[in-house]
């Protein structure tokens, strides 16, 4: 042995070894940046290292059997003793790694001072994405392609490619896409590659649905997201009275194929449940009907497409369940888009709900139409049942996982019950939901509330910026976005922003809201007064201290008229400001003398709206003064812990102490929430300031307030504000 090693020591193998080694590193790192900079596929990295280590054997056989000589390279047994210069070949070889070292060193510490580019939050998100491996037991659905010569077939093959989700995540380890997120794809040729990173799943099952007369033709494959490779591909030509065998047949396959992948592979796969085919056609319909918007039109047209699929095959569970949902959405109730009374609907959902539950006690459809029955009659009844509802909603999710209607109803009724635990369950529910489906909408606007509600702002932004990557035609992300650095009070980026989204989305009313709202927080008076816009108009008279102009524009406005916040943010002000007190009583005699409009009024959070309010009522010796004072403290007391952690929270509790007089509580809820984002130049003016509370004692907040606003025009350019301008 030691004579062998002796043999490969003077032969130079080991060196050889060495110098190949160092230089095969180089090229790697000089071929990754290559493929990066040319955006190569992931393969041609391996193959370049395939081909390296391939190398090494070759090399080292190379330097055993030749040698290097006077006359050239000869085989190691032609040459004769002392004829070969190995000892000065071995010298140079040690050059060449020392060489090369010096080199790696280089680049190792060169990379260290290559001066890093900014990174803006859209890149942020896609870095994580893209170095995130994405776990080999994901996959998503795309939407099957309609091949078929009627467009409007469409629906079905989207209805079996929605099949085909559900049945994959009931298959215990498998991570399945959302449908949201999956469908977002729709009619995109998109990359595969960067699929799979924003839905961060290893495969995508993709194919076509032919549909004609009687006959259906379904083709199916199942891709690799990293390297864009086909595992498996088929072709069904069957009666469409087969359709169910055919959705088996392809689940199956894929679980064949992932097999590895997967903790529970040895589970069989449950057979898709059969019914009537022209009943599951009208099923599919309706369901289609339902995701189009959620609408009033929407679910009258997918009440009757169900009325008309159950007439056909009444023992259809999941059609049952869903015409249950669709009930409730059909009624009045609160955030349902009908208008039938609530108590003409609750029979009809508990019918179909019990119906779904007889023919399949384990139905998660006829779950959730139970949930959503019991939510309402909690409402209607003033019954509390939103734990049934809860309770409900836990055994449709935990039999069909993948029912994000459901865990985002549950989300729902949990932040309904004001305690913070199930907030918090809430919050993880919601996060989960758009872990698996990035693009569901009402998740989204949920979860981003409670965030934003927490001032957990830059995890919001973080998911928002998500959103509008995997959803980029929708406008709702930017909104949200604009929104959210507006909270924060960081005007200058929320003006640039949101000019920069109107122009991808002009005619967006919110947008064009927000963008109003950041120039009167910056108390900009031209660009106010001369917006098109007459209400926008009427806040630029009331930041130039010219109230009768304001209310000429605002006593007749219809956002007024019909926005809470709207009306007590401008016409309530302006018209404390201009010391009509007889005015406000008026206003609340048309608008708050019910308690369920006090009650909504209240809940809006608007500044100082209610404090004039309860001021002119107490001035005037109103009869509902002590009433309304009243309702407006207990409705503070009673808000949820994360709503106090608000900005407008925090203000409104100034406004409060200011009421009663407190200027040095007062003093401190404005300064917090002004370090929390509030910002509004009126409060810089004195005719909007509580004469009780404007005994000096608020000049700390009004200067606080001041710099803020300054901190923002100055990074537009914009001169700066003086208190001089509003004495």
């Amino acid at each position: 042995m030691s004579n062998l090693f002796s043999e490969l020591k003077r032969r130079n193998v080991f060196r050889v070894i060495g110098v190949y080694a160092v230089i095969g590193w180089v090229t790697a790192q000089i071929a990754a940046l290559a493929a990066n900079s040319f955006d190569a596929p992931g393969w041609v990295m391996k193959m370049i290292i395939v081909v390296l280590l391939i190398g090494i054997p070759i090399v080292i056989v190379f330097a055993w059997a030749f040698e290097m000589t006077p006359e050239g390279v000869k085989r190691t047994e032609d040459v004769a003793d002392g004829q070969g210069i190995t000892t000065r070949t071995g010298r140079k070889l040690d050059f060449a790694i020392l060489g090369a070292l010096v080199l790696v060193a280089a680049l190792v510490v060169g990379s260290r001072f290559i001066p890093k580019k900014n990174i803006s939050p859209d890149e942020i998100i896609e870095t994580v994405n893209v170095e995130q491996a994405q776990p080999q037991n994901s996959i998503a659905v795309l939407p099957f392609v309609n091949m078929s010569s009627d467009p409007e077939q469409e629906y079905f093959s989207d209805g079996i490619s929605e099949e085909l989700l559900n049945v994959l995540a009931q298959i215990k380890g498998l991570k399945v896409a959302g449908r949201t997120s999956s469908f977002s794809y729709k009619g995109k040729n998109q990359d595969l590659r960067e699929v799979g990173e924003v839905l961060n799943v290893a495969h995508i099952l993709e194919g076509s649905v032919r549909k004609s007369g009687n006959r259906v033709r379904i083709t199916a494959q199942l891709i690799r997201t990293d390297n864009g490779y086909h595992l498996w591909s088929d072709a069904y030509d069957r009666e469409l009275t087969d359709i169910f065998a055919v959705q088996d047949e392809i689940s199956n396959a894929i679980l064949s194929e992932m097999r590895e992948f997967l903790p529970g592979a040895g589970e069989k796969i449950k057979p898709a449940t059969r019914v009537d085919v022209s009943a599951y056609d009208l099923y599919l319909l309706a369901r289609e009907k339902i995701t189009q918007g959620g609408g009033r039109e929407h679910y009258q047209e997918a009440a009757e497409l169900l009325d008309r699929s159950i007439a056909i095959d009444d023992h259809y569970a999941p059609a049952l369940g869903w015409r249950s949902y669709v009930a409730g959405g059909l009624s009045d109730g609160r955030g349902q888009p009908g208008d039938i009374p609530v108590a003409k609907m609750l029979p009809v959902m508990k019918s179909f709900a019990d119906k779904a539950l007889a023919v399949d006690k384990n139905s998660a459809e006829g779950l959730l139409g139970l949930a959503s029955y019991y939510a309402l009659l909690s409402e209607e009844n003033g019954e509390v049942q939103y734990d049934r509802a809860i309770k409900t909603l836990r055994k449709a999710i935990a039999i069909q996982p993948n029912l994000t209607q459901a865990a985002n109803d549950l989300a729902y009724f949990l932040l309904q019950t004001g305690k913070t635990e199930d907030a918090e369950e809430a919050v993880k529910i919601l996060k989960g939901i758009l872990k698996k489906d990035p693009a569901l909408a009402h998740a989204n606007n949920n979860y981003t509330d409670q965030l934003m509600e927490q001032g957990r702002f830059t995890e919001a932004e973080e998911v928002l910026l998500r959103w509008s990557r995997v959803s980029p035609e929708l406008p709702t992300p930017a909104m949200r976005l604009s929104g959210l650095y507006l909270l924060k009070g960081d005007l200058a980026q929320a003006l640039n922003y949101t000019l920069a989204q109107l122009k991808r989305f002009p005619t967006n009313g919110p947008l064009n809201f927000n963008a109003g709202l950041i120039k009167f927080q910056l108390a900009d008076i031209n660009a106010m007064q001369s917006n098109p816009n007459p209400d926008v108009q009427a806040v630029g008279f009331m930041l130039a201290g010219e109230e009768a102009k304001a209310l000429k524009i605002l006593n007749h406005s219809a956002l007024a008229k019909n926005n809470w916040f709207f009306a007590l943010s401008s016409q309530v002000p302006a018209q404390f400001a201009a010391k009509d007190y007889s005015a406000l009583t008026v206003f609340y005699n048309n608008r708050l003398n019910a308690k369920a409009e006090r009650a909504q009024a209240i809940a809006c959070q608007c500044a100082g709206g209610l404090a004039y309010v309860a001021y002119a009522l107490r001035e005037t010796n109103h009869k509902d003064a002590q009433t309304f004072i009243q309702e407006w403290e207990t409705a503070a007391d009673k808000s949820g812990a994360s709503s106090k952690n608000t900005a407008s929270f925090i203000a409104d509790e100034g406004w409060r102490a200011a009421f009663h007089g407190d200027g040095k509580a007062a003093n401190a809820f404005f300064e917090r929430a002004i370090d929390m984002g509030y910002r509004d130049p009126l409060f810089l003016q004195q005719n909007y300031r509580l004469p009780r509370a404007d005994n000096g004692e608020l000049d700390g907040s009004i200067t606080k307030m001041l710099l803020a606003i300054n901190a923002e025009r100055t990074k537009l350019d914009m001169a700066p504000l003086t208190l001089n301008e509003y004495k």
